[in-house]
């Protein structure tokens, strides 16, 4: 599912955030200016208030997650 949401740039993950968290608009009205679905606004959402202070900070939450395992079984 996390593909599907891949292609938005991480600039405007962070503004979809700061559009909803500081600025007060709902989840659609950020969802219909960025052009995305209110699920996709509401994910990042998630992501960012599941976040620690450092990443919340430095924008480390909106950054990609890795589909590929760090290892295999052998």
């Amino acid at each position: 599912m996390h593909e599907k949401r891949r292609w938005l740039p991480r600039w405007q993950r962070i503004e979809l955030v700061e559009l909803c968290l500081e600025q007060g608009l709902t989840r659609r009205q950020a969802a219909a200016w960025r052009r995305v679905s209110v699920s996709t606004v509401q994910y990042w959402i998630n992501r960012y208030r599941s976040a620690g202070e450092g990443d919340r900070v430095s924008g480390g939450w909106a950054d990609d997650i890795r589909a590929r395992p760090i290892t295999s079984p052998g």
